[in-house]
């Protein structure tokens, strides 16, 4: 009996208790306050007023901590026990206390932050007071007690009660479902419905299942005719399903399959030299699943199409996945038969086939066959429309981007991809050049070989151009025989090594002409670059277009690039700076000073490093040169600085080494060696007085110039230095292959040489380096005679730095 009772007393606790939690956790997601909460227990406690059932709620610490007390029984030792996670419940002289524990789900922690999921946020308690159930349970069975033979008497009333009962159930059930069928498979339940009932009904059900085989047979499943509605309402070719065919596809089958059970779909186009097949997997499939599903695609194929289709043709596979959260695991890959309708389009000429994988026993029945086919018929259609139409399209956009004959960009291209470049150029404080490209003398070729041969002639020169370009060039035909190209990246010397680079391969070009003769293509090209030289698309066009006019009417066969006359006159409107430097360069406002460079082992004075000074103030170097070299008279200022070195050097009679900087672009002038040796000759000086630095980050950026400009240079006597040796990253690789006398270690190195092994290490592999080579070395900023004492110590040529000597107007 007690048991009894306190199984009764559980049940109802269990509910009651879930039920409550159930409706706080619902009011909680949406959000609530105190006075939610409160009116809350209002209502709980209401709702079991007058029952032997009151329901109490706690907080735990965690709650307390962030929203404060509410009103609540006094805790006793069982609900420290349920804080700790689990439910307790104690039955005691008939009251049932069970009390479960609230715990923080992943959604709670949005309000609860000093939580984490499981956390006991409170208590749910149920009190059960089951002393009147208990005293009315006893008065029943006492009463049944007295009354067995009553209840033997109407057993068999009951019986006979129940046998009508069922027939009549039975009865309005099955004129229920006949009232519902929709579908032929409703049919089949009916029939079920008799076959499970009682044996006595077995005629009834025999008769019931003929006539349902009748109207199978001859009846057109509702199913079918609406699943086929749905899918012609989705067949519709849009503009979307054409760009994205693929999802397309996708959405189709997980549309059938809200009908029937599809597996696989794979869809197949002949594509010129090529069969590709795209397989649709309802869930995600594994590897060895994939080949298997390959392999048996490759046999449909070859019965399907014709020999003469196949022949030296590759199949390429692309599997798709619909719903990547189930996996295929164990299926039984025999069990998964494919249905396969083959449909050639004549146009396009794209020949079709499209296959669909069904559960097994979804094949055998003839109705879904039906549906099948009908899918099929109608999915190869839908997608052969669309991919179709999606290679048209995609012809017109490469067309109407494209220029037909080099299938460079066309000129219209070319300006938004200019404008593009620029914009994100400025964004990332980046540069690039436009290199404009002129075939010389191409009216010639036209006028006398007509334009087919021309468009022969450019076909060549653009195949040439497009495998010599770096792979971050933009190539576009700008017009006749003008090409453009957009160097990503590029400063001037970059792109004027491009462009000399692609001259040389066009011109190599030697291209027999119908007569016999032998054509050998010349080019022009000229160079600006952004924003070195114009800040606007407009005006860097303008710049590189006037370059390549100049190149043409040079002698033609040039690479021009801007020089002080063409930017002087684009930069009237230049900052303060600017203004400043075009100023000093007029007015002859450039100062050498003079840095002494030490001989480490005799301690005295080896040459001088010139510095350049700028205006009254005497501005560094540092200070203005990038905008010199931006407005293109860094070579302009470079000369006029010789020039009063070696008058100075003339009137002191000095016969030591005189160290000049030298900007990179004096590799691209072919005057500059020249104007230099004219100025030694006017003040009487020897060219192996004058040692000539260019940094290495630039050396090695352009090594082939670098390197023919270094010889030409020795060819004239000069001596040579690499400036900051050892900051790159193939320092000893590019001495090989550079002519040069010194090598001036980079001061990084330096400067902490007493206090850093790894310097001092480093450093040393340069000396053995260069005395194998027959190569003086120079450290750079020795500031303390700590650093100095180690470079005599380790056998270092020469040395430069304040501690030896600050720059001066004076040589000392």
């Amino acid at each position: 009996m007690i048991s009894f009772t306190q199984n009764m007393a559980f049940q109802i606790a269990d509910g009651a208790s879930k039920q409550v939690f159930n409706s706080m956790y619902q009011v909680m997601k949406r959000g609530w306050e105190r006075k939610d909460l409160l009116e809350f227990m209002k209502a709980i406690e209401a709702s079991y007023y007058g029952t032997p059932i009151s329901i109490n709620i706690y907080r735990s610490n965690l709650v307390r901590e962030l929203f404060g007390d509410i009103p609540e029984p006094e805790k006793t030792k069982l609900h420290e026990l349920a804080f700790k996670g689990q439910p307790q419940m104690v039955f005691s002289d008939y009251l049932y206390t069970y009390i479960i524990p609230v715990k923080a789900e992943k959604d709670c922690l949005r309000c609860h932050v000093n939580a984490v999921e499981g956390s006991v946020l409170g208590l749910v308690e149920t009190r059960i007071n089951l002393a009147t159930f208990a005293t009315k349970i006893k008065s029943l069975f006492s009463l049944l007690l007295l009354l067995p033979a009553v209840v033997f008497s109407l057993l068999f009333l009951a019986l006979i009660m129940k046998f009508r009962s069922v027939m009549l159930s039975m009865s309005e059930e099955i004129s229920k479902n006949v009232e519902d069928i929709k579908y032929v498979e409703d049919v089949e339940n009916i029939i079920n419905l008799v076959k499970n009932s009682y044996e006595e009904i077995k005629p009834i059900y025999e008769a019931i299942q003929s006539l349902g085989e009748k109207i199978k047979s001859i009846a057109i499943d509702r199913k079918v005719l609406e699943l086929e509605t749905q899918l012609f309402e989705r067949i519709i070719v849009t503009s979307k399903t054409i760009e994205e065919w693929h999802e397309y596809v996708k959405s189709l089958i997980k549309e059938m399959n809200s009908m029937i059970t599809i597996d696989i779909v794979f869809v197949m186009f002949l594509e010129d030299r090529e069969l590709r097949v795209d397989v649709f997997w309802y869930k995600r499939a594994e590897e060895d699943f994939k080949s298997y599903i390959e392999g048996f695609i490759k046999t449909k194929i070859s019965l399907e199409l014709p020999i003469s289709l196949l022949m030296d043709k590759q199949i390429y596979f692309n599997h798709h996945t619909i719903n990547n959260n189930e996996v295929y695991n164990d299926v039984d890959k025999e069990s998964i038969r494919l249905r396969t309708k083959a449909i050639f389009l004549d146009k396009p000429q794209l020949g079709g086939i499209v296959g669909m994988g069904l559960e097994s026993h979804l094949i055998e029945d003839e109705t879904t066959q039906i549906v099948v086919s009908s899918l099929l018929s109608m999915l190869i259609n839908a997608v052969g429309s669309s991919k179709a139409i999606s290679d048209y399209v995609k012809q017109i956009e490469f067309y109407a981007m494209r220029d037909p004959l080099t299938f460079f960009y066309n000129q219209r291209t070319f300006w938004e991809l200019l404008n593009y470049e620029i914009d994100k150029a400025k964004r990332f404080n980046k540069k690039l050049a436009l290199l404009m490209l002129d075939v010389d003398n191409f009216k010639f070729v036209n006028d006398t070989y007509g334009h087919y041969v021309g468009d022969m002639v450019l076909k060549e020169i653009a195949k040439t151009i497009g495998e010599r370009k770096r792979k971050s060039d933009i190539v576009a035909r700008y017009g006749g025989d003008e090409f453009a190209i957009i160097a990503l990246g590029a400063d001037t010397i970059s792109a004027y090594n491009l462009a000399s680079s692609l001259k040389e391969h066009v011109e190599s070009l030697s291209i027999t002409m119908p007569d016999g003769n032998v054509l050998n293509v010349k080019i022009s090209v000229g160079i600006a670059v952004f924003p070195d030289h114009a800040g606007t698309p407009k005006d860097l066009f303008l710049l590189a277009d006037s370059m390549l006019r100049n190149a043409k009417e040079e002698g033609k066969g040039r690479v021009r690039v801007p020089g002080p006359e063409e930017l002087v006159e684009s930069y009237k409107n230049l900052s303060a700076k600017a203004i400043k430097l075009l100023s000093a360069l007029d007015k002859g406002e450039i100062y050498p000073y003079f840095q002494p460079i030490v001989d480490v082992k005799r301690d005295e004075t080896f040459g001088y490093e010139v510095l350049m000074r700028l205006g009254k103030d005497c501005s560094t170097a540092s200070e203005f040169i990038d905008m010199a070299e931006r407005i293109g008279i860094i070579l302009k200022l470079d000369l006029l600085l010789y020039e009063k070195v070696f008058k100075l050097v003339s009137e002191k009679g000095y016969k030591g080494k005189v160290f000049l900087n030298m900007s990179p672009r004096a590799m691209l002038d072919d005057n500059f060696v020249e104007s230099v040796l004219n100025l030694l000759r006017t003040y009487n000086l020897e060219p192996s007085q004058i040692v000539f630095e260019l940094t290495e980050r630039e050396s090695i950026k352009n090594i082939s110039l670098a390197e023919k400009f270094y010889k030409n240079l020795k060819s004239k006597g000069f001596l040579l230095a690499i400036d900051d040796f050892g900051s790159g990253y193939s320092s000893f690789h590019y001495v090989k292959r550079l002519p040069v006398d010194f090598v001036k270690i980079d001061g990084e190195f330096i400067k902490d040489l007493d206090v850093d092994l790894k310097d001092r290490i480093f450093i040393e592999s340069i000396l053995t380096l260069a005395k194998g080579m027959g190569i003086k070395t120079i450290a750079e900023w020795v500031e303390r005679e700590e650093v100095y004492n180690i470079l005599k110590e380790i056998g270092v040529d020469y040395a430069q730095g304040f501690y030896l000597g600050r720059p001066s107007e004076k040589m000392l």
